[in-house]
């Protein structure tokens, strides 16, 4: 079968959590292995693989979907690899107009610095490694240039097929941004089985293994945070604007400095 919902990003804000509450809802089928990366395969694999990809539904499910939070990356630029595939391109050639896209955003910087974390963790590299230092193809910083991102999707696929939502408002309320996804999706939000059975603070709210490591080696300065401000201010700007809302805490420094530098 042939998925006609990805959950394509931000990569460390919420799409591992949303894409297991939407396990639980009869109107989906999940992959049961978040992360694919179908699309982000190199050319040979990528063209080998269209057949194992279409393995993972097996439904008729009204959405059947999955998630890699590194979809929503549209490559150039210095902080960018050199090279790599156009994901929104191939997800229309493959998938067609009947594909739904949720995009699911976070204040950059923080999402930067996250990102940072979970390659450390992956051991990609050591501390004290300065994030502006990373190999490009890690994205941790390129991957928060919303604006490019987000404009070449919309060009490529269309507006009405990618949704945005707010890592914010996941972390204040996980049940009205699940009901905002499934919003999005025009997807049935009033099952009282689905509300029931899905574990709503399941992942947002999980003990965080690496806390002790940041509190004791965090080598993220001041300067730093205030550099990716910097870079990110178009992109929050656009944000903004794109969903009509006051995002002004993305742009507080002193908040942003209190959360990401070991004091």
């Amino acid at each position: 079968m042939i998925p006609n919902l990805l959950i394509a990003g931000a990569q460390k804000s919420g799409t591992s959590w949303l894409h297991r509450m939407l396990v639980h809802h009869p109107a989906f089928e999940m992959s049961r292995r978040k992360e694919l990366s179908y699309f982000s395969l190199p050319e040979a694999a990528y063209d080998e693989g269209w057949g194992a990809y279409q393995e993972n539904w097996s439904t008729s499910a009204r959405w059947r979907g999955e998630s890699t939070p590194h979809y929503f990356w549209k490559r150039e630029g210095p902080f960018g690899p050199a090279q790599g595939p156009d994901v929104a391109r191939r997800v229309a050639t493959r998938l067609g107009a009947d594909v739904d896209v949720l995009v699911s955003l976070r204040d950059p910087v923080s999402r930067a610095i996250s990102g940072y974390w979970h390659n450390f963790s992956r051991g990609r590299f050591d501390l004290p490694t300065s994030l502006f230092q990373l190999a490009p193809s890690m994205g941790v910083i390129d991957l928060g240039f919303y604006r490019r991102h987000h404009e070449h999707w919309i060009r490529t696929l269309g507006a009405e097929r990618v949704h945005v939502l707010l890592y914010d408002d996941l972390r204040a309320d996980p049940r009205a941004f699940l009901a905002g996804a499934l919003e999005a999706l025009r997807a049935p939000v009033d099952d009282q089985a689905f509300w029931r059975a899905v574990p709503l603070d399941k992942v947002v709210h999980r003990k965080d293994w690496m806390a002790p490591i940041r509190e004791a080696r965090n080598p993220v300065t001041a300067t730093e945070v205030a550099a990716l401000l910097e870079l990110y201010r178009d992109d929050i700007a656009y944000v903004e604007h794109l969903i009509g809302r006051d995002l002004s805490e993305w742009r507080d420094l002193d908040v942003l400095i209190a959360r990401h530098v070991r004091s």
